[in-house]
């Protein structure tokens, strides 16, 4: 008896456990809540107190450890060590903040989720109450078999019916939560039967099966009580538990950052450091309190304060040429004769010479082979000195395949010219460089091995050139400068500046030809900056600039006794540590990336906001602070603007200036540079297992996997380039998503493009980069990626960058900022509607497949026109033929652009009407657009989009069916550009506006094309006045079509 009461009292145990889960975990959560009452005290500690005293601490140690003068190498250890300490706390206090807006964020859907404990209790009295009826009609019908077996198949037959209608009103009742009283089994009308055995084993069953169908729907039930307090499984009710205790655990761990803090303030070696410099502090205080004016050059007393720096100088920051040189007219004319000396004419001699010039760190080798390629193209365009100029930046990693890549661009002037294949891409480039006298430019060269297999690959593909070609080698060392060459030509020297030339520099960079009271004497104070900045190039400059957003006199003068001054590094550091802590952070955060590398202003800005560098007051929006933040470094030549010649911009940082930080900075960042084709043998490093911040050069899976095992700390993983014959493993990203918890980060091919393979899978664990704001993952349209619905769990990500993706349940994302493309399928997560939530999205749009929106509905719930942040949209149509579902004119009629959208493009638009806000400016619509692109538009006629878009500059239509362009075109008086593409059934021309500098007419009618040539036709005097503004353009495709001959008459 005892033994059946303890099982029955353990059953009912299990049930109630089983049955109230979600009620327990409920309480669990919310009892484990209440040790971590006083969080919010701390946290207010944390941010008020705390992160204070770490960034005014943190300059003053930095500044201890850039000025070494008097400091052993065991005291600049100790300081390194506690820089390092203070560094990591404040990327834990961080932490700290963004886990308790997450717990916040968690914590305040529970009083949603309680709401369902309800009907859990409800529907478990329910559940009991019907087990206990069957168990109770099964018991009385037991006894009524052992009484009277004669009765037993009837009775089988009608506890069957009875326990089968038990279960169906019970499953009933269980997914309504119906109160109805219950039926009551009754046994008494049971009949006698012939069969005891089969009846007994159809009995048992038909019980089992109901008792089952029971136990399903009970489970049914329990896990919709579950997932209504947010539990969806095992793991779920564990997350919600431990996500309650961190919570509690937040107080442990301020109070550890706390105490870092604390424990690096009382440092015997920060206190002797701090009080060394105090002096000097004191000495200054003392020259501005007897000039009557604070010097706005000293802020490091208003650490905390973010002035915009940009806007207070704007009208006093000055931008000089990028390839002034002083000093070096004589440097230039001896450079210059050995560039127009005839080659030899020995038939064993090479087809090239190379002029070798080398130099410190800083001492103007880049500029002046900067300046050197300008003179040469100027020449070129007279005597054609050369056939083609090629400048390349080598660096340390003297990458063949890259140097080739740059080379085969800057002779085709194709920036997309990239050529996967090895031996193809060899051939390539002899065949471009065959016959031909070309100027080479390696900048910053370090090979120093003649044997070097690299170099004799280089040295191969120049042999094919003409003779009298040239190349310029730049290098820190006289070794390196003179590898190419020839026995007889010794490299040379990069003259040091006299005194007098680094004083034009600097004030030529500070005052330019600003008229100002008492130039001698800024000129006396300039004199005495530069006899301490030991005559640099590159210090001078930066010193310069700093110096110019000043006209007082007494500040120049106080700057020139300023002991820092005493060597570049210093002298770079003076300038560097007046931008304010959060500007240093996000500067110091691209020494992630290595030496010479170019930097898109977007990309930077992107990577600072997912760090959480940039802080913002009030409502300001984050990404225009962050641009404030780099415009306050570009000002100031941190770092320097440069041009291609395709015209697009990019920055790079000077070497000396990444010395710096990454002195600053020590371990924090680290980078794995290696060429292609070398081993991970072939370099001796040992990545750091508490850096932060880790760089791929290059794409290699078994050194990643190796690597990044055990980087518990991690919050940035680049990987700067794939190659194209390298496929990216998805075993790789799945290590990642397993070691590094932390990251904020992730990015692959940050510098080009996937190839391989054609499809890549996102892994499930990606759900673990809780943090991850930042993901990257650049493909090509050869590369699909698929996203699990797993990704949906990343609150936090901001910017997506993939190719070609499918992205399932975005709407999630609220945070999201970035994505490049939307694909919108006829599935569940794919749903257009999926956009609706995304308001905060920016930049550059792509909503691709639009045949697949299902209803009008689905169209409005897209919510597009409210996306204010938006600069660019593309809607594009898959389909041309009209058998979609929702007719593409009530999709784009509803799916109306932003108003301060600045371009349009929209493909394979095939409907009868346009959208009103495409015709009419009072409809909607963008209201500034600049850039309108149609592609492929099946209507007869144009839409009258210039009274909607009267501020047109680029108009491009391509494949279009329409028989004329808008009559009202000369109404579009901003228009400077337009291109009519592959439109075959345009036979005539509007008046054009005046403003148009560029008209590009190409695959269109053939008499079309021929009577906007004919003087006389009324479509030629539309548009002569073009031709001869523009006659680039249209001779391109002319020429082919109508002979190089046409324009005789022009």
């Amino acid at each position: 008896m005892a033994a059946a009461t303890w099982a029955a009292l353990g059953l009912l145990l299990t049930m109630v456990s089983w049955f109230f889960a979600p009620l327990i975990a409920s309480f669990i959560t919310k009892f484990t809540a209440r040790f971590g009452a006083d969080t919010s005290k701390k946290l207010k500690h944390l941010e008020i107190t705390i992160l204070q005293e770490l960034e005014n601490t943190l300059p003053q140690l930095d500044e201890a450890r850039v000025v070494e003068r008097g400091k052993t190498s065991s005291e600049l250890s100790r300081l390194h060590e506690l820089a390092a300490m203070l560094r990591h706390a404040q990327e834990d206090a961080e932490d700290i903040l963004h886990d308790h807006q997450a717990i916040k964020l968690y914590r305040n859907r529970w009083i949603e989720r309680l709401c369902t404990m309800s009907t859990c209790v409800a529907c478990f009295t329910w559940i009991c109450v019907w087990i206990a009826r069957i168990v109770s009609g099964g018991s009385a019908w037991l006894l009524q078999w052992f009484m009277g077996p004669g009765l037993v198949a009837t009775a089988a037959v009608q506890a069957t019916a009875v326990v089968q209608a038990t279960a169906t009103v019970l499953a009933a009742s269980v997914r309504s939560g119906s109160s109805r009283l219950l039926p009551v089994t009754n046994f008494s009308a049971m009949a006698p039967s012939s069969s005891y055995f089969g009846v007994f084993k159809n009995l048992c069953r038909s019980t089992i099966n109901r008792l089952l169908s029971v136990y399903n729907e009970a489970c049914l039930q329990r896990n919709s009580c579950l997932k209504g307090v947010g539990i969806t499984s095992k793991q779920g009710i564990i997350d919600c538990v431990i996500t309650a205790i961190s919570r509690h655990n937040l107080k442990k761990r301020i109070d550890e950052v706390e105490s870092t803090v604390n424990d690096v303030k009382k440092s015997a070696a920060l206190i002797i450091s701090k009080s060394t410099l105090d002096v000097s502090s004191e000495e200054k205080s003392t020259l501005d309190v007897s000039s009557g004016k604070k010097s706005t050059l000293d802020i490091s007393s208003e650490e905390n304060s973010r002035p915009d720096i940009v806007k207070e100088k704007r009208s006093e920051i000055r931008t000089a040429s990028n390839h002034d040189v002083f000093g070096l007219k004589k440097f230039r004319q001896s450079i210059m004769r050995k560039l127009r000396m005839a080659p030899q004419r020995s038939s064993t001699s090479s087809c090239y010479s190379a002029i070798g010039i080398y130099g410190l760190s800083g001492s103007g080798k880049t500029t002046f082979a900067r300046y050197i390629q300008d003179h040469i193209k100027k020449e070129c365009k007279d005597k054609k000195v050369f056939h083609t100029i090629m400048c390349i930046h080598v660096s340390n990693k003297f990458d063949v395949k890259e140097i080739f890549q740059n080379m085969l661009k800057d002779i085709t002037n194709d920036l997309n010219a990239n050529i996967s294949d090895p031996v193809e891409l060899e051939k390539k480039l002899e065949e471009s460089l065959e016959g031909k006298r070309f100027f080479l430019i390696l900048d910053d060269f370090w090979v120093v091995d003649k044997n070097n297999k690299d170099l004799k690959k280089l040295i191969s593909v120049l042999k094919v050139g003409r003779k009298g070609s040239k190349i310029l080698v730049t290098a820190q060392t006289k070794a390196a400068a003179g590898t190419l060459c020839e026995f007889d030509d010794e490299p040379v020297r990069m003259p040091v500046l006299s005194e007098d030339q680094c004083l034009a520099i600097l004030m030529h960079y500070a005052l330019g030809d600003t008229s100002v009271v008492d130039r001698d004497g800024f000129e006396r104070a300039g004199r005495d900056i530069v006899k301490k900045i030991g005559r640099s190039p590159i210090a001078a400059a930066i010193v310069a600039v700093r110096l110019g957003a000043e006209r007082d006199i007494k500040v120049w003068e106080n700057t020139a006794n300023l002991d820092m001054l005493s060597d570049t590094r210093a002298a770079l550091w003076w300038s560097y540590k007046q931008f304010t802590p959060d500007i240093r952070r996000c500067f110091e955060y691209c020494n992630i990336f290595s030496k010479g590398i170019a930097l898109e202003k977007g990309d930077v800005v992107s990577l600072w906001t997912a760090q959480g560098f940039v802080k913002t007051n009030g409502n300001e929006d984050m990404e225009a602070v962050a641009e404030s933040y780099f415009q306050a470094l570009l000002s100031f030549s941190f770092p320097k603007h440069e041009e291609d010649k395709w015209g697009g911009d990019f920055y790079r940082i000077h070497d000396m200036l990444h010395d710096l930080v990454n002195y600053i900075t020590k371990g924090d960042c680290f980078r794995i540079e290696y060429a292609t084709g070398e081993t991970v043998e072939d370099k001796e490093q040992v990545v750091p297992r508490d850096v932060r911040h880790l760089f791929f050069l290059n794409y290699d899976a078994e050194l990643i996997k190796k690597e990044i095992d055990g980087l518990d700390n991690l919050r940035t993983l680049i990987i700067y380039s794939v190659k194209p014959d390298r496929p990216v493993e998805e075993e790789v990203m799945e290590n990642i998503c397993k070691y590094c918890p932390k990251l904020r980060v992730l990015a692959v091919a940050f510098g080009g493009q996937i190839h391989k393979p054609e499809k890549f899978s996102f892994p499930e664990s990606i759900s673990r980069l809780k943090r991850l704001c930042y993901l990257a993952f650049r493909t090509g349209y050869s590369c699909e990626v698929i996203c699990p619905s797993a990704f949906a769990e990343l609150w936090h990500i901001r910017m997506l960058y993939f190719g070609h993706a499918l992205l399932c349940n975005i709407g999630r994302l609220t945070s999201l900022q970035e994505m490049a493309e939307f694909r919108v399928m006829d599935k569940a997560g794919y749903e257009l509607h999926q956009l609706g939530g995304l308001d905060k999205l920016r930049g550059t749009l792509a909503i691709v497949c639009l045949d697949n929106v299902n209803s009008q509905d689905e169209a409005v719930k897209a919510n597009l026109s409210v996306k204010k942040g938006l600069r660019k949209l593309t809607l594009k149509w898959q389909c041309y033929e009209l058998s979609q579902v929702v007719q593409p004119d009530h999709v784009l009629e509803i799916l109306c652009p932003p108003m301060k959208l600045q371009e349009l493009e929209i493909y394979n638009y095939n409907a009868s009407a346009y959208p009103s806000w495409m015709e009419n400016r009072e409809k909607g619509g963008p209201k500034d657009l600049k850039h309108l692109m149609l592609w492929r538009f099946g209507q007869q006629g144009p839409p009258q989009f210039v009274e909607a878009f009267p501020r047109l500059r680029v108009l491009h239509l391509r494949c279009c069916s329409w028989d004329a362009l808008p009559g009202n075109m000369r109404d579009l008086t901003s228009l400077v550009e337009l291109m009519i593409n592959a439109c075959p059934n345009i036979r005539s021309l509007p008046t054009l506006p005046q403003s148009v500098l560029s008209f590009d007419l190409q695959d269109c009618n053939v008499e079309f094309m021929k009577s906007c040539r004919e003087p006389g036709h009324e479509n030629y005097e539309k548009v002569k006045h073009l031709w001869r503004r523009c006659p680039a353009d249209p001779r391109r495709s002319f020429d082919k079509l109508l002979g190089k001959d046409w324009d005789k008459n022009l």
